[in-house]
């Protein structure tokens, strides 16, 4: 008689814990994911968006030969390079490293190329510039996939973390179920 009734009295006590647990668990994991890869995902877009704004100042520079062209390029690149240094600080995720780096390469590529073009400009040598330059669109369309494949990254961990909460908090749920039926 004794041993049905301690049973339920240990379920009793022991289920609360253990969904408290859980579900302390599940949150924690949550909430330090999610934020982690909520500010990726927004440096991935300000980065994307620091390269959209690099667009059109060469070819302002060649139709105007204003030099205040070269200063905003050179403060957008700035921009660029900021916000790749800092999704560059997330060397803990091996496949999310391997992403900047590619972008960086290709970024380091494109920015070369594209001084080689402003270059051929100032020297007056146009119909070579204008080659290079639309060979360019290219590169800037294959830079701009990498920073696509980052952002599809994290949004990919979000969906995941999500996943895991969910199935988490179903544990948890299922415990507390069990829980009431067992009363």
């Amino acid at each position: 008689v004794y041993l049905p009734l301690d049973g339920l009295l240990l379920v009793n006590m022991v289920g609360p814990v253990i969904m408290i647990l859980y579900a302390s668990m599940a949150r924690d994991l949550y909430t330090a994911t999610a934020d982690k890869d909520l500010a990726a995902l927004t440096a991935a877009h300000e980065l994307e968006n620091a390269l959209l704004n690099q667009k059109g100042y060469a070819t302002y520079y060649y139709l105007s030969q204003d030099p205040v062209w070269l200063a905003k390029l050179d403060e957008s690149r700035r921009a660029f390079e900021l916000w790749l240094d800092r999704i560059g600080e997330d060397r803990v995720n091996p496949e999310a490293a391997a992403l900047v780096e590619d972008i960086a390469l290709a970024y380091r590529r494109y920015a070369d190329a594209k001084d080689g073009v402003i270059a051929l400009y100032r020297q007056d040598r146009a119909d070579d510039a204008k080659k290079q330059h639309w060979a360019l669109r290219e590169d800037f369309d294959g830079l701009r996939e990498r920073c696509d494949r980052y952002k599809a990254y994290y949004r990919e961990r979000m969906r995941h973390t999500s996943q895991v909460y969910l199935e988490r908090t179903d544990l948890v749920m299922g415990v507390a179920v069990m829980g009431v039926v067992l009363n």
